[in-house]
Parts: structure tokens; sequence; C-alpha cells
């Protein structure tokens, strides 16, 4: 506490020189742009005409792609709207060894007489109050929580009932059960799917919860162990000092110093890579064997790098069963999806739902209720301009979607789910429950497999009979989720090997005709309608850098009408042939022009054009490494693929390779693609 009478005049005097003094060496003292959280006049001039310049390509800071672009520019006071956190930092720093008690002390202790007493002990993080403890306004009931090593002694838990009268005499209890057990890894996976605001919204809650649960789970598991026959005490200690030593230099040296050697000899260092420690140059036996039981025991923990090792594993195992198979990938847009908002639950009384932006407020509260929005019923026909039968549907404005999504990330999760087991199942015909593939372990009584392991549906999918499929689900820079999976399609190409592909067009069983359409429609590399791509590129690419927030690219969200108000009559019915042609040629017309709408915003490879030269320039994304300091960039896709364009498909051999500058030699995996 400071007591201006107890100072003296010379103090004063030499209080207030100080203050000139300060404020002559730093004018912007006292303004507005020295509070905490302004941005000086100065520095916001030159954010400003930095940014209205045109980054050179490859020297943006933005990690472009072409399917999944960052958010485009906004607004200052836009900016953090709908975003979430997508970084993680250093759980501790350099001052996580102070003495914050005595820390604390001496800050207190310029401002005399006061005493302060403080302390810092520590609460213990493995018990059940714990979440409880840390996030009073996430859970402000301190009951409950989570099972760590035993069971939690607190005595909130010892509750006691009479259980004496009829009420409970009709059930036959003498007791009342105690508390239900839950362990770690349930508790944090069903408080991710709590629908309470307060969790959700929380940007820290979830993550410290997982983070809680990984250092249970590594503590859990079993130590490092190294098995050495010694026969006296200083063997021991000699033992002991070369695996410490082994150790040390594993972190120091090796993870941060050291290097792997290619296969054509060049040096690729770590550079603090875990998953290439076990490569590097100069290993002893011991640091060997520190590294293989490491990855041992790092297999059996969620989210560790040597799972990846492992999903080989399966998926080696998958090829060798079901044979080669269709390497595709997909990435969902949770931007522009209806599903997304569908999937969004809220409580309709919620406290959060009262609170916030008149319009981000009614949209939270219409977002509450089950049938919002609409995922089938159109409104009226989108516009006639792009010659498509999409309808227009009253989806949310951009900003509020994006805003809404950020408070509720389990939507996002639980919409890429149903894409994957309903949707891209259906496409590829195959049966898949929310359970799969654990549906047919432990004898069940319900698997999606038959009795040969195929999951393949009766009619097959858009690839033809497909038994199944095994990916890997990881999220993209921008947060996004997508799927790297392989699918076991049913063909001649299953288990052959080419020269038995050859013997087989030969001898006439397969016809090379045949594998060229079939291939058309599986790979294909032209336009659904040509003339409609054309006749939009250039306004696409220009709302491509706004991530296409425009009102015009609502109907990516949902099925077009035709879909879903085909009544027209078929064979099945009994329309005669001519009908049904003539309606398969205007479905497939909608089809094509509706499907051209979609993929010239999704799979259309941009390459954007130069200011200067108006040439167009590869994105960051698509420069390989080795020619970013090239002055003439490639795309390491190959696109626009010039020199690959033929007017139909071709038998590649050596000589027609080398005419459209394809490898004549490369590895097993580009050999099928």
């Amino acid at each position: 506490m400071v007591i201006d009478g107890h100072r003296s005049e010379r103090m004063r005097q030499a209080r207030q020189a100080l203050l000139e003094r300060v404020k002559k060496r730093y004018p912007s003292l006292g303004k507005p742009e020295d509070e905490e959280g302004v941005v000086p006049d100065a520095v916001m001039k030159k954010i400003l005409e930095t940014s209205e310049k045109i980054p050179k390509p490859g020297k943006s800071l933005l990690p472009d792609k072409h399917a999944t672009p960052a958010e485009g520019a906004k607004p200052l006071e836009e900016v953090f709207s709908g975003m979430r956190p997508q970084s993680l930092i250093a759980e501790r720093t350099s001052d996580a060894g102070v003495d914050v008690a005595g820390h604390r002390i001496e800050t207190f202790r310029q401002y005399t007489p006061l005493q302060v007493n403080l302390d810092a002990n520590y609460i213990k993080q493995f018990n059940s109050l714990y979440p409880s403890q840390v996030f009073p306004f996430t859970f402000p009931y301190m009951v409950g929580g989570p099972e760590y090593f035993s069971r939690s002694s607190d005595r909130r838990r010892d509750v006691s009932f009479d259980i004496s009268g009829e009420y409970y005499q009709q059930f036959d209890l003498t007791a009342m059960p105690q508390c239900a057990i839950v362990p770690s890894r349930l508790w944090t996976a069903g408080i991710a799917r709590r629908i309470e605001a307060q969790i959700q919204a929380d940007w820290c809650a979830i993550p410290a919860l997982r983070n809680l649960d990984f250092r249970h789970a590594m503590y859990a598991s079993p130590s490092l162990r190294h098995q050495a026959r010694v026969e006296t005490a200083d063997a021991l200690a000699a033992e002991s000092r070369d695996l410490c030593d082994a150790a040390m230099n594993l972190y120091q040296h090796h993870l941060w110093h050291g290097y792997q050697v290619s296969r054509t000899g060049r040096k690729q260092y770590i550079n603090g890579d875990i998953t290439k420690l076990r490569f590097a140059h100069g290993l002893t036996a011991v640091e060997k064997k520190l590294l293989q039981n490491m990855g041992f025991i790092t297999r059996t923990l969620a989210g560790a790098q040597e799972l990846r090792l492992q999903m080989g594993h399966c998926l080696t195992g998958a090829n060798i069963v079901y044979g080669t198979g269709v390497f595709i990938t997909i990435s969902p847009s949770e931007r522009h999806s209806g599903l997304t908002l569908r999937l969004l639950r809220k409580r309709a009384n919620d406290p959060w739902l009262k609170y916030g932006e008149p319009d981000f407020k009614t949209l939270m509260q219409k977002l509450a209720a089950a049938d919002y929005p609409s995922l089938e019923t159109p409104t009226r026909e989108w516009a006639d301009a792009n010659d498509c039968d999409y309808a227009e549907i009253g989806l949310p404005e951009y900003k509020l979607r994006r805003q809404a999504v950020s408070n509720d990330i389990l939507c996002c999760v639980e919409a890429f789910l149903v894409l994957v087991k309903v949707v891209l199942a259906t496409l590829l015909g195959i049966r898949m429950c929310p359970k799969c593939p654990h549906c047919n372990a432990n004898d069940s009584k319900n698997p999606c497999q038959d009795l040969f392991g195929s999951n393949m549906d009766t009619f097959g999918g858009i690839f033809g009979a497909c038994d199944g499929f095994g990916g890997a689900v990881e999220s993209q820079r921008g947060g996004t989720l997508h799927i790297h999976l392989i699918a076991y399609i049913i063909s001649a190409f299953q288990h052959s090997t080419l020269a038995r592909i050859s013997e087989m067009i030969e001898e006439k069983l397969l016809s090379v005709a045949a594998l060229e359409k079939y291939m058309e429609w599986v790979n294909r590399n032209e336009h659904l309608d040509a003339a409609l791509h054309n006749k939009n590129v250039e306004d696409m690419e220009k709302q491509w850098r706004q991530t296409y927030k425009h009102k015009s690219n609502d109907a990516l969200g949902y099925v077009p009408t035709f879909v879903f108000n085909d009544k027209s009559a078929t064979m099945w019915s009994g329309a005669d042939l001519p009908t049904a042609f003539d309606d398969a040629a205007a479905y497939m017309k909608l089809y094509n022009s509706s499907g051209q709408f979609v993929l010239s915003r999704t799979n259309h490879h941009i390459h954007l054009k130069d200011s200067k030269t108006g040439e167009r320039v590869p994105l960051n994304a698509c420069i390989a490494k080795r020619q970013k300091k090239k002055k003439v960039k490639e795309c390491k896709h190959g696109f626009p693929m010039t020199k690959q364009r033929t007017r139909k498909t071709k038998l590649v051999c050596p000589g027609v390779a080398r005419h459209h500058h394809l490898k004549v030699c490369f590895q097993l995996y580009s050999m099928l693609t």
C-alpha cells in the first residue's frame, strides 16, 4: 500500500523530473496507441501498405492449396470472427523452474509496509476433481470426474441413503451400489460430446483434458526397458552410464543436429523430426535398442507418430488379402456444408444462446432446432446464369456460418463421419455401419462383412464391385478433416501382375476397349460441361481467394433439386423404351451441369495469373522445394498437363510415354496411378 503523505517533497520532484524525461523520450506514453492490444498508427499504416501489394509467388506465408485455400482477406473487425485454435505451444517455459511464491512475494514487497504470505502448493492433476478445479466455469459443480491410477478417495463420494421403505423393497435392494467407475479415456471422449454450450465453446477445456489423458496413458504404460547380463556392481554402473549417455546423445545430437542418408547419398537433416530419428547416421547399438523400445511403447499411445507405422502395416496386410486397390483422397468442406450446420447441437434454453450479437444469437437459436437447415426441401430455383438446376437454400451468411461452427467443433466431426460412413459407402457400394470395422469382431451377431470378408453390396457402386476400403483420417492446416483411403475394387488388376494382364489381353480374355472405357470413367480428367466451366472460370478464380463466400455458392452445401424431386416415369413403373431413353438423356444433362458447378469450385486446379506478366503461376503448395529458387517455376503435379492431353485414351508403352513426357522408370506405386 502506497501512502502519498509519507513521501517527501524531494521524492515528488524527482518523480516529476523522471516522468518528464520519459515523456520526452517516448512521446506516445499515455496515448491510446500505448495501451495493450492497440496497434500504433505507424505500424497500422505500414501493414495496410504491405497488404495492398500482391506478394510474389513463393514468398507468401499462406499455405495456399487449390482444394483447401486459406481464409480470404477480411476487415480488421472481422478477422477473429469464426476463428478457432489450430496450433499448439510448449506446455512449459523457461520460467517453469522458478520459485513462484518467492517471485510473487518480491513483487509485492516494493509496496511496503504491506506484508504478504503466499504459497505455491500444486494440486494433484490425476484426481477426479481436477477438471472441475481448473475449469470452474466449464464444470461449475465439483462432482464426478475420471478415474486415473486408482479410485479417488474423496468425501464427496461418501454418499449414504436410507434404503428402508416400500420404494426400495420393490427392487429387492439391501445396499446402494457404488458410483460408476469411468476410465479417463472414456470420460474424456464423453465430455467432448456433451451438448452444454460452455463445454463446446471453451477452446481450452477439451485440449487440456486430452493432454491430461495422454499423459496419464503415457505414465500408465510400461517404461523403457533394457536387459543386459552383468556380474558385478561396477558393470551395472557402467551399463547404466552407457544408457544415460546414449539417451543424451540421441536428444542433444542426433535429434537436432543429426542426418540420414538417402538412397542417392544425399544428407537429409532430421531437425527435430522424431520419426526420422531411427534412421539417423552413426547410431550405436545401445541407441538403436533404446529407439526400438521407445517405438514399441509409443505404438500403444493415441496420437503418437508411431501409429503411422501400424497403419502402414494394416494397409499392407489388406493389400495382401484384397489385392491392389485404388487410392482415393476426399476433402469435404465444412465452409459450405448444410449437413455441418444441421448436426450442430445446442439446448434451446441454454443461457449461452441469450447473449451475443443479435444476428448470431438468432442464428444459434435456429440451429438449436432439430430440423434447421433443411437438406432436402428447396425454396426456389437458383440463379439461371449458371445453367444449373440447383436450388437456392436459405443458408446463413458466410461469416455467421463460420462463427457458429467455430463454437461447436463436434458438428464438423459428425458431418465428416456421415459423409464417409454413409455417402462414401453408398457411392462405393459397400455395407458400412457406424461401428465399422469393430462390428465384425468378437463374434458379432450383425457384422457388415460376409463369410468371405467382403463388404460388397449386391449392385456395386460407381467404380463397380468393391470389397471394402481402408484408410487414415488426418487434419489439414486449416483444421478441416480429410481421409486418404484405398478402395479394393474387384477387377482383373486386383490379384494379377502386369505380365498376366498382358497375357489375358493376348488371349482375348480382356478387352482393351473395355479397359479404356472404364479408365475414362474412373480417372476422368475432362470437364462434364466444358462450356459452363469456361464461361465462369474467371469469376470463380476471383472468388477462390475469398473461399467462395458469396451467396451464389451456397448451393455447394446441398443436393441438387432433380435428385430429390425425380418423379419421372421409368421402365420399372411401366414406361416404354423411348420415354425412358429421353428421361435418361435429360437426367444426364442436369447431372453434368450440376456436377460441373461443384467440380469447378472443388476440383479445378488453380494457377493464378501474375499481375505483371499475365501468365499463370503455380501456387506455393504446387511448387517443389528444388524449384522455389528458380525464376520459371513448374507445378510439381504437372498441371496444366498440356503434353499429356490426348483425344482418346491410350495404352502407354515406352514410346508413347516419351512422346507425352511421361516417366518410363518409376516406383511401383506410380505404376497404377
